[in-house]
C-alpha cells in the first residue's frame, strides 16, 4: 500500500474532491481520525465536514473524534501551571454538552 500525503483545508467544501483525485475510494470502509480538531473550527463548519465524510464514506466506515465538554476544562495533571488550559479555552470555538452527543452526530449521517 502506498501512502499519499494530501494537504487540504477541511473548512473548504472542495477538500473531498482533492482526496478523491488522489485515489481515495468510496468503495472501501474508512476509519477517519479527527483528533484535536473539531473544537477549533466553527460548529457549522464541523457539521458540514461530518456530513461530507458521511457522504463519501462506505457503509461500515467509522470515525474517531475527541470532543470537549465545558466541565472538562481543568489543568492537565502534568502541568505545574494552573492556567494550562488558558490557551485552549481562548482558542476553542465551541463545546458540546455530553447529553447532546447522539443528536449532534445523528444530524450529520
Amino acid at each position: 500500500m502506498q501512502n499519499i500525503c494530501l494537504s487540504a483545508d477541511l473548512v473548504e467544501p472542495k477538500w473531498s474532491s482533492h482526496l478523491i483525485k488522489k485515489g481515495f475510494s468510496k468503495d472501501i470502509p474508512t476509519f477517519w481520525v479527527l483528533e484535536g480538531l473539531i473544537y477549533y473550527i466553527e460548529r457549522e463548519v464541523v457539521l458540514s465536514l461530518l456530513t461530507k465524510l458521511a457522504e463519501i464514506s462506505k457503509i461500515g466506515s467509522q470515525i474517531f473524534i475527541d470532543i470537549i465538554h465545558a466541565s472538562g476544562r481543568v489543568p492537565l495533571p502534568y502541568s505545574q501551571n494552573e492556567n494550562s488550559t488558558e490557551f485552549f479555552s481562548k482558542n476553542q470555538k465551541w463545546d458540546l454538552n455530553i447529553k447532546g452527543v447522539p443528536e449532534f452526530f445523528g444530524t450529520t449521517g
